[in-house]
Protein backbone atom coordinates (compact mmCIF):
# COMPACT_ATOMS: atom_id res chain seq x y z
CA UNK A 1 0.00 0.00 0.00
CA UNK A 2 2.64 2.89 0.69
CA UNK A 3 4.19 1.36 -2.50
CA UNK A 4 1.09 2.19 -4.12
CA UNK A 5 1.25 5.69 -2.60
CA UNK A 6 4.54 6.71 -3.59
CA UNK A 7 3.97 5.82 -6.89
CA UNK A 8 0.90 7.94 -7.44
CA UNK A 9 2.67 10.87 -5.31
CA UNK A 10 5.49 10.62 -7.61
CA UNK A 11 3.31 10.37 -10.53
CA UNK A 12 1.36 13.73 -9.10
CA UNK A 13 4.75 15.32 -8.67
CA UNK A 14 5.40 14.73 -12.53
CA UNK A 15 2.46 16.21 -13.94
CA UNK A 16 2.77 19.74 -11.42
CA UNK A 17 6.13 19.87 -12.52
CA UNK A 18 5.23 19.08 -16.23
CA UNK A 19 2.47 21.47 -16.14
CA UNK A 20 5.04 24.07 -14.31
CA UNK A 21 7.60 24.00 -17.29
CA UNK A 22 4.73 23.80 -19.98
CA UNK A 23 3.60 27.07 -18.35
CA UNK A 24 7.38 28.55 -17.85
CA UNK A 25 7.57 28.14 -21.54
CA UNK A 26 5.02 30.40 -22.43
CA UNK A 27 6.93 33.71 -21.82
CA UNK A 28 6.71 35.26 -25.05
CA UNK A 29 7.54 39.34 -25.37
CA UNK A 30 7.52 40.77 -28.91
CA UNK A 31 7.49 44.50 -30.57
CA UNK A 32 5.39 46.20 -33.43
CA UNK A 33 5.80 49.64 -34.53
CA UNK A 34 6.91 52.03 -37.53
CA UNK A 35 10.18 51.96 -38.99
CA UNK A 36 10.39 55.34 -39.70
CA UNK A 37 8.44 58.41 -38.36
CA UNK A 38 8.32 62.20 -39.13
CA UNK A 39 9.74 64.43 -37.06
CA UNK A 40 7.36 66.37 -35.23
CA UNK A 41 4.70 64.01 -34.76
CA UNK A 42 3.94 61.44 -32.12
CA UNK A 43 4.08 57.43 -32.83
CA UNK A 44 3.40 54.06 -30.69
CA UNK A 45 5.27 51.00 -30.32
CA UNK A 46 3.29 47.63 -28.93
CA UNK A 47 4.83 45.34 -26.51
CA UNK A 48 2.52 41.95 -26.71
CA UNK A 49 3.02 38.51 -25.29
CA UNK A 50 2.58 35.86 -22.66
CA UNK A 51 3.62 36.40 -18.86
CA UNK A 52 3.59 32.84 -17.18
CA UNK A 53 5.37 31.33 -14.02
CA UNK A 54 7.49 33.95 -12.16
CA UNK A 55 7.20 36.46 -14.83
CA UNK A 56 5.16 39.43 -13.88
CA UNK A 57 6.14 42.63 -15.00
CA UNK A 58 7.33 44.45 -18.49
CA UNK A 59 9.88 46.70 -18.55
CA UNK A 60 10.77 49.01 -21.64
CA UNK A 61 13.27 51.50 -22.17
CA UNK A 62 14.19 53.88 -24.93
CA UNK A 63 17.73 54.29 -26.57
CA UNK A 64 18.17 57.69 -27.55
CA UNK A 65 20.58 56.50 -30.36
CA UNK A 66 21.61 52.97 -31.32
CA UNK A 67 24.55 52.45 -29.20
CA UNK A 68 25.26 48.56 -29.35
CA UNK A 69 21.77 47.22 -29.22
CA UNK A 70 20.02 46.18 -26.08
CA UNK A 71 21.34 44.31 -23.40
CA UNK A 72 20.52 40.54 -23.33
CA UNK A 73 18.90 40.85 -19.86
CA UNK A 74 17.15 43.77 -17.79
CA UNK A 75 19.65 44.00 -15.49
CA UNK A 76 22.92 44.98 -18.29
CA UNK A 77 20.29 47.17 -19.54
CA UNK A 78 19.34 48.90 -16.60
CA UNK A 79 22.95 49.57 -15.55
CA UNK A 80 23.78 51.11 -18.69
CA UNK A 81 21.09 54.02 -17.23
CA UNK A 82 23.58 56.24 -15.72
CA UNK A 83 26.24 56.03 -18.12
CA UNK A 84 25.82 59.10 -20.60
CA UNK A 85 27.40 57.00 -23.15
CA UNK A 86 24.34 54.59 -23.50
CA UNK A 87 21.72 57.17 -23.60
CA UNK A 88 18.91 55.43 -22.25
CA UNK A 89 15.97 56.25 -20.40
CA UNK A 90 13.28 54.09 -19.07
CA UNK A 91 10.00 54.49 -20.08
CA UNK A 92 7.91 51.94 -19.29
CA UNK A 93 7.24 49.42 -16.43
CA UNK A 94 3.72 47.35 -15.86
CA UNK A 95 2.66 44.80 -14.33
CA UNK A 96 1.34 41.91 -16.62
CA UNK A 97 -0.06 38.13 -16.00
CA UNK A 98 -0.97 35.81 -18.75
CA UNK A 99 -2.07 37.59 -22.34
CA UNK A 100 -0.84 41.01 -22.45
CA UNK A 101 -0.45 44.00 -24.42
CA UNK A 102 1.09 47.74 -24.19
CA UNK A 103 1.69 50.68 -25.50
CA UNK A 104 4.70 52.47 -25.55
CA UNK A 105 4.04 56.06 -26.59
CA UNK A 106 7.01 58.22 -28.04
CA UNK A 107 7.12 61.49 -30.20
CA UNK A 108 9.24 62.06 -32.84
CA UNK A 109 11.47 65.15 -31.17
CA UNK A 110 15.38 64.29 -32.39
CA UNK A 111 16.00 62.82 -35.99
CA UNK A 112 18.46 59.64 -36.45
CA UNK A 113 18.05 56.01 -35.53
CA UNK A 114 16.25 55.41 -31.91
CA UNK A 115 14.96 52.04 -30.22
CA UNK A 116 13.28 50.54 -27.30
CA UNK A 117 14.85 47.44 -25.60
CA UNK A 118 11.82 45.84 -23.84
CA UNK A 119 12.13 42.96 -20.97
CA UNK A 120 9.82 40.74 -19.44
CA UNK A 121 11.16 39.75 -15.68
CA UNK A 122 9.96 38.71 -12.42
CA UNK A 123 9.59 42.17 -10.51
CA UNK A 124 11.42 41.24 -7.07
CA UNK A 125 14.69 38.86 -8.60
CA UNK A 126 14.98 40.91 -11.78
CA UNK A 127 15.19 37.10 -14.03
CA UNK A 128 14.85 38.11 -16.94
CA UNK A 129 12.37 35.28 -19.45
CA UNK A 130 11.99 37.02 -22.61
CA UNK A 131 13.65 40.08 -24.25
CA UNK A 132 13.47 41.95 -27.40
CA UNK A 133 14.59 45.13 -29.08
CA UNK A 134 12.70 47.30 -32.04
CA UNK A 135 14.37 50.66 -34.18
CA UNK A 136 13.36 53.16 -36.09
CA UNK A 137 14.22 56.52 -38.02
CA UNK A 138 12.72 60.14 -37.49
CA UNK A 139 13.20 61.95 -40.64
CA UNK A 140 12.13 64.98 -41.77
CA UNK A 141 9.40 65.25 -43.58
CA UNK A 142 10.98 65.10 -47.02
CA UNK A 143 12.32 61.77 -46.20
CA UNK A 144 9.27 60.19 -45.43
CA UNK A 145 8.29 59.64 -48.83
CA UNK A 146 11.15 56.80 -49.22
CA UNK A 147 14.23 58.66 -49.84
CA UNK A 148 17.22 57.38 -47.73
CA UNK A 149 19.34 60.40 -49.09
CA UNK A 150 17.59 63.91 -48.16
CA UNK A 151 17.76 67.15 -50.32
CA UNK A 152 20.84 69.30 -49.78
CA UNK A 153 18.02 72.04 -48.89
CA UNK A 154 17.31 69.70 -45.54
CA UNK A 155 20.43 69.17 -44.01
CA UNK A 156 20.72 68.04 -41.01
CA UNK A 157 20.92 71.10 -38.20
CA UNK A 158 22.78 70.40 -34.68
CA UNK A 159 20.21 69.90 -31.81
CA UNK A 160 18.69 72.71 -30.25
CA UNK A 161 20.15 73.83 -27.07
CA UNK A 162 19.95 71.24 -24.31
CA UNK A 163 18.70 68.17 -26.63
CA UNK A 164 21.72 66.46 -27.93
CA UNK A 165 22.10 63.42 -29.15
CA UNK A 166 25.18 62.54 -28.00
CA UNK A 167 27.80 64.25 -25.69
CA UNK A 168 29.63 67.48 -26.19
CA UNK A 169 33.30 67.58 -26.09
CA UNK A 170 35.80 70.27 -24.87
CA UNK A 171 39.34 70.12 -27.11
CA UNK A 172 42.53 70.92 -24.96
CA UNK A 173 42.60 74.41 -26.73
CA UNK A 174 39.45 74.90 -24.79
CA UNK A 175 36.83 75.17 -28.16
CA UNK A 176 33.56 72.23 -27.82
CA UNK A 177 31.75 71.31 -30.56
CA UNK A 178 27.98 70.18 -28.68
CA UNK A 179 24.60 69.98 -30.07
CA UNK A 180 25.40 67.25 -32.00
CA UNK A 181 22.40 65.61 -34.03
CA UNK A 182 22.51 62.60 -35.87
CA UNK A 183 20.87 60.74 -38.92
CA UNK A 184 21.65 57.31 -40.02
CA UNK A 185 24.80 56.77 -38.05
CA UNK A 186 26.19 56.68 -34.58
CA UNK A 187 27.18 58.68 -31.77
CA UNK A 188 30.86 57.19 -32.32
CA UNK A 189 31.13 57.94 -35.68
CA UNK A 190 29.84 61.59 -34.84
CA UNK A 191 32.85 61.58 -32.21
CA UNK A 192 35.45 60.82 -34.94
CA UNK A 193 33.63 62.91 -37.36
CA UNK A 194 33.76 65.93 -34.78
CA UNK A 195 37.45 66.02 -33.66
CA UNK A 196 38.77 67.92 -37.23
CA UNK A 197 36.20 70.77 -36.05
CA UNK A 198 38.97 71.67 -33.92
CA UNK A 199 41.51 72.21 -36.71
CA UNK A 200 39.04 73.49 -38.95
CA UNK A 201 37.98 76.20 -37.05
CA UNK A 202 34.73 77.27 -39.45
CA UNK A 203 36.26 75.90 -42.64
CA UNK A 204 34.98 73.11 -44.87
CA UNK A 205 36.53 69.94 -44.37
CA UNK A 206 36.60 66.03 -44.92
CA UNK A 207 36.28 62.99 -42.13
CA UNK A 208 35.72 59.32 -41.84
CA UNK A 209 34.27 59.77 -45.22
CA UNK A 210 32.21 62.69 -44.37
CA UNK A 211 32.19 65.98 -46.19
CA UNK A 212 31.67 68.71 -43.42
CA UNK A 213 30.57 72.76 -44.55
CA UNK A 214 30.14 75.31 -41.70
CA UNK A 215 27.41 78.11 -41.48
CA UNK A 216 28.68 81.07 -39.13
CA UNK A 217 26.51 81.92 -35.98
CA UNK A 218 26.22 84.82 -33.77
CA UNK A 219 24.01 86.60 -31.62
CA UNK A 220 20.03 86.26 -32.31
CA UNK A 221 20.90 82.55 -33.78
CA UNK A 222 18.79 79.45 -33.16
CA UNK A 223 22.05 78.22 -30.42
CA UNK A 224 22.78 81.49 -29.49
CA UNK A 225 22.01 81.24 -26.05
CA UNK A 226 24.67 78.33 -25.09
CA UNK A 227 27.36 80.45 -27.02
CA UNK A 228 29.40 84.47 -26.71
CA UNK A 229 30.97 85.52 -29.95
CA UNK A 230 31.20 83.87 -33.41
CA UNK A 231 30.39 80.04 -33.44
CA UNK A 232 29.95 77.69 -36.29
CA UNK A 233 27.29 75.49 -37.37
CA UNK A 234 29.15 72.29 -39.01
CA UNK A 235 26.77 69.83 -41.02
CA UNK A 236 28.36 66.54 -42.47
CA UNK A 237 27.11 63.80 -44.75
CA UNK A 238 28.53 60.53 -45.80
CA UNK A 239 25.45 59.70 -48.21
CA UNK A 240 22.27 58.93 -46.23
CA UNK A 241 24.47 59.27 -42.64
CA UNK A 242 24.82 62.90 -41.34
CA UNK A 243 26.03 64.58 -38.64
CA UNK A 244 25.41 67.77 -37.21
CA UNK A 245 26.85 69.68 -34.41
CA UNK A 246 28.29 73.00 -33.40
CA UNK A 247 31.70 74.16 -32.86
CA UNK A 248 33.12 77.23 -31.17
CA UNK A 249 35.67 78.87 -28.43
CA UNK A 250 33.21 80.53 -26.23
CA UNK A 251 30.93 77.59 -24.70
CA UNK A 252 28.59 79.37 -22.32
CA UNK A 253 26.27 76.71 -21.81
CA UNK A 254 25.65 75.52 -18.04
CA UNK A 255 22.14 73.66 -18.13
Amino acid sequence: MLRGRFILAAALALLVASSTTAYAADNSLKLSGAAKNQLGQNFNWTISGFAGGAANRVVAYEQFYKKSGCASTYAAEKGRVSKPSYAVTLWLSRSVHAHYSLVAEFGADHAGVHGICAYLINRLSGQTYEHAGGWWDNVAATEQGGSTTPPSSGALQPAPVGSGECQAEQFSDGSVYAQIAVSNTSCDVAATVAQDADTAQGAPYTSDGFSCTATPEGPGSAWSSAWGGTYYAYSCADGSEQVAFNWGTDYTYDG
